[in-house]
């Protein structure tokens, strides 16, 4: 801020001053994830070049995600009290010409008089819901955010407070309850998208599945994470298990869809009917034999599993899904392949000599798998629980 401003805070905050030079501050919300030009404040109002005398006729313009501050345009907006506390312009600038040297500067970067004369700009109904959604406010938060500008006048006659009590009920009509009455999920996943205004196509949304220790849920994804994600089923006091996935598929009627599914592989197994636990056969893809006489790991000619069959290779139920619309779980496959590819090339002998070889390996994971997106100290500290050779490396 420039001086004026400066000093007119601190008196204020001192108790000296019982007034702001502005009725409404800057107000900054979140501008997205995504940059764009036209709604970047900074890209809008390119100050380069600027000296006092373009400073006092630059015009700042104004983007969705920032609110300009609006000046004081008259002492009528005081309380009675306070309106025989504000000084004159006169007895302001007497104030302010208390220091030669300070006024010179202060005079280089006041705001010129077109944006002392702008009055305060009321808050459209859109223009709230729109602050709302991107301070991703809570039905009672955006409720008390109403009232505090509706006190300060900031608000346009027309806004209702009281509008966020009821802000679901345009999506509410799509969803139901289970006769259980532990099961919310939604009926017309079409009609629910084209209400919130989103373009609808099966190819590019996955269904994830997922349970906590208090509830199991259903969300839709975009593949390329660029619209929002939708949850469509939630349950309460749900455990994972082969009924609630078959229940869940068929209150969203998956087979109108037919989505790819990403979940883990405690999900995967249910859904493709295996037994759980450590069996024999626990993959869906071929016929990997964990009991398997020599070493499993070392063996690459496995056959396919053609066929799921209940009652052989571990296969007790009927699948839920084809086994195509299932996406490998890439994060526990990635965690898991990485651990073992650095225990095999490490080792657990000859520690020292394999030092160099270990942070070869390190800028290897660094650089090429995790593209920088990760620092040296986290991959460190993420082997050296699992390698105690890493505890000697700096």
């Amino acid at each position: 801020m420039c001086l004026v401003c400066y000093k007119n805070v601190i008196e204020y905050e001192n108790g000296r001053q019982r007034y702001l030079r502005y009725d409404v501050p800057v107000i900054w919300t979140n501008p997205g994830r995504k940059h764009k030009p036209e709604d970047c404040y900074a890209c809008k109002n390119t100050v380069r070049g600027m000296n006092a005398n373009k400073a006092k006729t630059f015009q700042y313009q104004p983007v969705p995600s920032v609110q300009l501050p609006k000046a004081r345009s008259s002492d009528t907006s005081l309380p009675l009290e306070l309106q025989q506390s504000v000084p004159t312009e006169s007895q302001a600038a007497a104030v302010m010409s208390s220091d030669s040297v300070e006024t010179e500067t202060v005079s280089e970067y006041s705001p010129g008089p077109s944006f002392s004369q702008r009055g305060p700009i009321l808050t459209s109904q859109n223009r709230l819901d729109f602050i709302v959604a991107k301070l991703e406010l809570s039905q009672r938060k955006s409720e008390e955010l109403a009232k505090l500008l509706k006190e300060q006048n900031l608000l346009m006659p027309d806004v209702k407070i009281t509008g966020y009590r009821k802000r679901q009920e345009d999506l509410q009509k799509f969803f139901t309850i289970d006769d259980s009455k532990k099961m919310a999920f939604c009926q017309d996943i079409k009609e629910l998208m084209n209400c919130m205004q989103i373009s609808y196509d099966s190819a590019e949304l996955r269904l994830f599945i997922d349970s906590s220790k208090q509830s199991l849920k259903a969300v839709l994804l975009h593949k390329e994470n660029s619209k929002p994600s939708i949850p469509i089923a939630y349950s309460l006091d749900t455990k994972e298990t082969y009924g609630q996935m078959d229940h869940i598929l068929k209150s969203v009627h998956y087979a109108n869809h037919n989505w790819r599914i990403c979940c883990d592989l405690k999900v995967v197994a249910m859904l493709c009917g295996l037994q759980g636990g450590y069996t024999k056969y626990m993959c869906f893809y071929c016929n990997w034999d964990s009991r398997f006489k020599g070493n499993q790991y070392r063996n690459h000619s496995w056959k396919d599993r053609a066929e799921a069959k209940v009652g052989q290779m571990n296969v007790v139920q009927k699948a839920l899904v084809p086994r195509d619309k299932i996406l490998m779980p890439l994060l526990h496959i990635k965690l898991g392949l990485v651990k073992s590819f650095i225990k095999t090339i490490v080792g657990k002998k000859n520690q020292e000599k394999n030092k160099d070889h270990a942070l070869k390996v390190l800028d290897f994971l660094r650089y090429q798998v995790f593209q920088e997106k990760i620092t040296i100290e986290k991959l460190k500290e993420g082997m050296v629980k699992t390698f105690n050779i890493f505890l000697q490396l700096k």
